[in-house]
């Protein structure tokens, strides 16, 4: 069984792209099934018309260009998953900062949803996309909820700076 050219350009494509954009090869598959719950967000529900959009403006924009039927696909891939996925991550983010503010937290860090799409999707690991220190109570970020949850202390020792456990002496309670 031989492989087409278009179909072993599409697969690098695939792989070059979702390595490069979420650090693992089956995590785009996995955020569109069995992890669909982990984004929240009041336009969520809509992100099958910016789907549709950005689909259709670089099928549109790589018809226009004449491009060869073995690199459409591949192009499609390298064009379109990055743009869907920016979009998301500044939507994401933007909502991430406006709770930050609305918060008012004593304290925060913070990291890109860029950054989760690589650290989040490991399931043995807790990554700390955000946390926020309030009247010396921790509370982590969550993508799902897309707010700040209280954040136990048996966590919080393991992923807050060192700092904000002195300061507040936050200690397991187990």
């Amino acid at each position: 069984m031989t492989m087409s050219p278009a179909t072993g350009f599409s697969i690098i494509a695939y792989c070059v792209v979702t390595f490069l954009l979420f650090g693992s090869f089956d995590a785009p598959l996995s955020f569109l099934t069995i992890w669909s719950d982990r984004l929240a967000g009041p336009l969520w529900n809509r992100a099958i018309i910016i789907i549709i959009a950005t689909a259709a403006i670089v099928i549109f924009a790589i018809n226009r260009l004449h491009v060869s039927p073995v690199y459409r696909l591949p192009i499609f891939i390298v064009v379109w998953m990055p743009l869907f996925v920016v979009l998301v991550a500044l939507y994401a983010d933007r909502v991430r900062i406006e709770k930050i503010a609305e918060f008012k937290p004593d304290a925060y860090i913070e990291h890109s949803f860029m950054r989760s799409l690589h650290e989040a999707p490991e399931e043995f690991q807790f990554f700390l996309h955000a946390a926020a220190l309030r009247n010396c109570i921790p509370y982590a970020w969550s993508y799902r909820t897309m707010d700040f949850y209280p954040l136990p202390a048996d966590a919080a020792v393991n992923v807050l700076p060192q700092e904000w456990i002195d300061r507040c002496a936050i200690q397991r309670t187990r």
